[in-house]
């Protein structure tokens, strides 16, 4: 049976082959001695996975898929960068949002305004001239609203794209991509 020896970022690193999943941590010890290997790769055989785990005695294998997480991270500042990138993604999904909010209520105060002042001064200019400021106000802020909609639907379309990437990142624990996408557990 081949044993097939994985980064934390599924990148392979190599492979050995056993006669049975009783002679993996034995084969593995030889394989470490050829080839690079750091705490949190991993080995995956038959269906089976193993995770390098630095012990007391060098380099061990514990069942299963560990995930590293900022404490047991040898290398935490690799590994906080997809997490640090992903909070600054979201940071300017909303900006984009929040900019096309500002725009959607400022097209509706200037129609507002160009409404309010057609009133007053068809007080004294007659109702035809308020008639003229409706669809002045209304020409002026619709374009403004529709523009206000299409940049904040770019912020949600950002926000959704990042929630899909955030959450099957192979590189974040379950908390990481909570705090990510600012939910909380």
């Amino acid at each position: 049976m081949n044993v097939f020896v994985f980064k934390p970022s599924n990148k392979n690193i190599g492979k050995f082959t056993v006669d049975s999943l009783d002679d993996v941590p034995v084969e593995f010890q030889k394989f470490t001695v050829e080839n690079e290997v750091s705490p949190y790769d991993y080995l995956e055989c038959s269906g089976e996975t193993w995770t390098v785990v630095q012990s007391d005695e060098g380099l061990a294998l514990e069942i299963g898929r560990i995930q590293p997480t900022h404490e047991r991270a040898t290398e935490t500042t690799i590994l906080s960068t997809p997490s640090h990138r992903y909070k600054n993604a979201y940071a300017k999904a909303k900006a984009i949002d929040d900019v096309g909010f500002t725009i959607k209520t400022l097209a509706i105060a200037l129609g507002m305004i160009i409404v309010f002042g057609g009133l007053i001064i068809s007080i004294e200019e007659g109702l035809s001239f308020f008639v003229w400021s409706l669809v002045s106000g209304a020409a002026t802020a619709i374009p403004f609203y529709i523009l206000g909609i299409i940049i904040s639907a770019q912020g949600q379309i950002l926000k959704a794209t990042l929630d899909t990437a955030v959450n099957t990142s192979p590189f974040l624990a379950d908390d990481e991509k909570a705090n990510a996408m600012s939910l909380r557990r």
